[in-house]
Formats: structure tokens, C-alpha cells, sequence
């Protein structure tokens, strides 16, 4: 049903399109905007929009998600369907970067050139934490003052870029060392540099008992989205302690023939979690959905017959079962 009704949109589309192009170069009235508000909400509701210059077009199309996941996979396969791009025309499934103006917010006027953003790495999750004050939060409650930052940050970053590197986000007071919105962009490429996109941290305290855990903190929903399979790979330990965990010898050839999975899988997964202890081993994917992903599970299987192994893949293109590790 959604794919219909995506396809209904770019059919419309494909017949107003140099209308509103023709519209936009006189400054004409068009009721072309409306009707893509009216069109947009038959696919979700809450989906909203915004036409910016593009990257390689003159124009962009752009719909946003507001940082729902799920409307986050309707906004990609929106653009998914979208027709070829032109010098005209491009299509994006995320807000560009924009001009952001003053916002009234319950007739309090926020000047985004009097936001003030503090910016602190946190090197495990690798994002950026910010805190942000601004002289009019004064008269807002927490909830107005966080919208309207995110707004701002979206106007700075773009959606998906505030999405990937956006930890945590305070309102205070004051902020000693900042950063203007205007250059917040330039702040944050030159601050991620310094992440290697290979973060892992000790998961072990998820679990009860004896259990070696590890957790890929580095792995972000927003960079997956053409990895909607989530599975649980578990391998039996041929060689345990009395504590469940494999003896130094068989720890090894788990690691080799985990290791050898994952090569398997090549750019079609990305490796979440692994956790071993009570005689088994666990690896944790997201997988793309590709018949070279079963043909590499199942030699994979076959080349290591000798031990008990169990596959669970299940759909989750929402990233719902990686927020267990969130």
C-alpha cells in the first residue's frame, strides 16, 4: 500500500513538476506546495517538507522525518521511487542544511545568530554532545527550547548529519567556550575526524553469569538503512571451563571462524555485538537483504558442520532491536 501510494506521488509529480519549476522562476502563485503537504500526510501523517537549492540541481525536494526512524525508512523509499535527477531537480529523504530565521515560538522571537553551542566528544558513542544556551530560553519552558535548538541544528547540519553525530543535548544557562551556528558545520566536521568508526566497549554487565561481551558502539541506525535485517548467529563452544567460557585454544578458532563470517559478509553487514559464555558464542548483524548474504551463511554452515549453530534473522527496519544496546 505504501509503495502505491509513493508511486501515485511521483506520478502526480512527474505532471506538475516543470509547472511549479515555472512558478518558483516568476514568483508565481502555485497551489503545487499545498498539494504536496496534502499528498505527503496519505503516506504519513507527520511527514513534513522543504525546497532548498540542491547539491547538484538547481532545486532540491526534500522530506523530513523529524528524527523518527520510522518515518526515516517511508522518507527513503520515497526517494527511492523518485524519478532521475536533472539540472532541474533532485530529491533528498532527509532536511538539507538551510537559512534559518528568527522563530516565533509562543511570541518569544529566537535569533538563531544569539544561539551559543557547546560541543564535548564522547569517543565511545562516538557523537558530539552539545550544550546550548540562547538569551530567549528565559522564557521558555525546557521542551520550546530543546524544539527550537533542534531546528537550528537542523538548519546547520542537515537532518541526517544531526541524526549521526548528535549525543546528548543540554539547555543551560550559559555557555563558556562556544561555537556560532554558523559555524557549526565546519566545528563538527573537524571534531568527527577523530573518530574511527571502530568503538567498541565492554558489554559484559548486560548479561548474568559469566559472559564476555562487546558491544560496536561506533554502529549508527542512520548509516544502515540498507541493512533492515537484524540476526542472532549463535555457535556452540566445542571446548568450555567450568565457568561455561571456551578454553584459550577453542577461544581462538571461535574468533577465526567469527572472523571468517564476517569477511563472508563483506559490506552486506555490520557486526553489532558478540557475546560468549555458557558453552556458546553469539554475534549480533544487521544484514542487508541480498541472496550473497544466505549463499555466505550457508557455506558458512556447512564449513563448520561440526558444531551446533542457530541463525535468527528477523526484518527490523526501524533498528528497533539495536536500541537493546542504546
Amino acid at each position: 500500500m505504501l509503495d502505491e501510494q509513493i508511486e501515485e506521488f511521483w506520478e502526480w509529480w512527474s505532471g506538475v513538476k516543470d509547472e511549479f519549476l515555472n512558478d518558483i522562476a516568476t514568483e508565481s502563485e502555485t497551489h503545487v506546495p499545498a498539494e504536496i503537504t496534502t499528498r505527503l500526510s496519505r503516506l504519513h501523517a507527520e511527514l513534513s517538507w522543504q525546497l532548498t537549492p540542491g547539491v547538484a540541481a538547481r532545486h532540491s525536494l526534500n522530506v523530513a522525518s523529524g528524527g523518527s526512524r520510522l518515518l526515516r525508512l517511508i522518507t527513503g523509499r520515497w526517494a527511492m521511487f523518485a524519478p532521475e535527477s536533472d539540472s532541474d531537480w533532485e530529491y533528498r529523504p532527509a532536511r538539507l542544511p538551510f537559512v534559518a530565521d528568527v522563530l516565533d515560538v509562543r511570541g518569544v522571537g529566537v535569533d538563531p545568530n544569539e544561539l551559543q553551542i557547546g560541543m564535548s566528544p564522547d569517543t565511545v558513542f562516538e557523537r558530539m554532545d552539545f550544550a546550548v544556551s540562547h538569551p530567549a530560553f528565559a522564557d521558555l519552558d525546557y521542551e520550546e527550547a530543546r524544539d527550537a535548538t533542534l531546528e537550528f541544528l537542523d538548519s546547520a547540519l542537515g537532518e541526517d548529519e544531526v541524526e549521526r553525530w548528535m549525543g546528548m543535548l543540554e539547555i543551560v544557562p550559559e555557555v563558556l567556550h562556544s561555537v556560532a551556528l554558523e559555524g557549526l558545520a565546519a566545528a563538527v566536521a573537524g571534531a568527527v575526524t577523530a573518530f574511527s568508526g571502530k568503538s567498541w566497549e565492554d558489554g559484559s554487565g548486560y548479561y548474568e553469569g559469566d559472559v564476555v561481551a562487546s558491544i560496536n558502539r561506533s554502529a549508527k541506525w542512520i548509516d544502515n538503512l540498507h541493512r533492515p535485517l537484524y540476526s542472532e548467529v549463535t555457535m556452540a563452544s566445542l571446548a568450555s571451563d567450568d565457568r561455561g567460557l571456551p578454553t584459550p585454544l577453542e577461544a581462538r578458532r571461535l574468533d577465526e571462524i567469527s572472523k571468517q563470517l564476517l569477511d563472508a559478509f563483506g559490506d552486506d553487514a555490520v557486526l553489532l555485538a558478540t557475546a560468549t559464555g555458557d558453552g556458546e558464542r553469539t554475534l549480533y548483524f544487521y544484514l542487508a537483504p541480498k541472496e550473497s548474504v544466505d549463499v555466505a551463511l550457508a557455506e558458512w554452515k556447512e564449513a563448520n558442520s561440526n558444531r551446533e549453530i542457530s541463525v535468527e534473522i528477523t526484518p527490523d527496519e526501524q533498528w528497533a532491536n539495536a536500541e537493546q544496546w542504546d
